[in-house]
C-alpha cells in the first residue's frame, strides 16, 4: 500500500510480472473491494478489454497507461513522448560515458 496522499484515499498497487490472467485476476479483486478508479498498465492490450467490461459493470473508469487497451468502454488513455524519452536517456549517456565513446 503507498500512503495516503488525501485524506481517506488509498492507493491500491498490484503487479502481474507480466501474465494478463493474474492482471484479470488482480483487477477482480480491486473491484471487489470497492476500488473507486483503475489505472491499468496492460500487458496485454486486447485481454485487458475483460478489465474494462468489469469496471464498467460496476460504473468504475479505466485508465489505460502506457499501451492502450481495445475497448470502447476505456475511459482514459495515458502516455508519454517516446521519441523525446528516447533523446534524453541518449543525451545522458554521451554526458556521462565520455570514456566509452567508441560505443556512441
Amino acid at each position: 500500500m503507498i500512503p495516503q496522499k488525501l485524506p481517506g484515499a488509498t492507493v491500491d498497487y498490484n503487479n502481474a510480472q507480466g501474465s494478463a490472467d493474474t492482471q484479470l485476476s488482480q483487477a477482480q479483486a480491486d473491484l471487489a473491494q470497492g476500488d473507486c478508479m483503475l489505472v491499468v498498465a496492460p500487458v496485454d492490450s486486447v485481454a485487458s478489454a475483460q478489465i474494462v467490461a468489469a469496471a464498467k459493470v460496476q460504473n468504475v473508469p479505466v485508465i489505460s497507461y502506457d499501451r492502450l487497451i481495445e475497448s470502447r468502454d476505456l475511459a482514459y488513455y495515458v502516455s508519454f513522448n517516446n521519441e523525446t524519452v528516447g533523446k534524453i536517456q541518449g543525451q545522458y549517456i554521451a554526458d556521462h560515458y565520455k570514456e566509452h565513446k567508441q560505443y556512441l
